[in-house]
């Protein structure tokens, strides 16, 4: 038996090609997500991180590049958020204008 029906026999061929479809876009199939759906996780994401927390940002997604703006109170902050939104499939680049507050 070779590859392929190896995969259809346990799947079948419509299976084996939605199990592709929803792979990660950094794979090697190059899927790639929604505008809506990134942001979706980005605000996700950022909602989970302890050292968010209740951060107003502006979060704007076109083709896979992120812009995210808004105002935080510390440098970890802003460098935690361009980390967890960088790491996030589907995300291209990740442009920021993130102000600091002062203290």
């Amino acid at each position: 038996m070779n590859n392929k029906d190896d995969k259809e026999s346990w799947m079948g061929q419509k299976g084996f090609d939605e199990a592709n479809y929803y792979r990660d876009e950094k794979s090697d199939i190059g899927i790639t997500h929604s505008d809506s759906r990134i942001k979706a996780e980005i605000l996700e994401a950022l909602k989970r991180n302890p050292l968010v927390g209740k951060e107003v940002l502006n979060i704007y997604v076109q083709d896979g590049i992120v812009e995210i703006g808004g105002k935080v109170h510390h440098e970890n902050t802003k460098s935690e958020i361009l980390k967890t939104v960088s790491m996030l499939t589907g995300v291209k680049e990740v442009k920021e204008n993130i102000t600091l507050l002062a203290h």
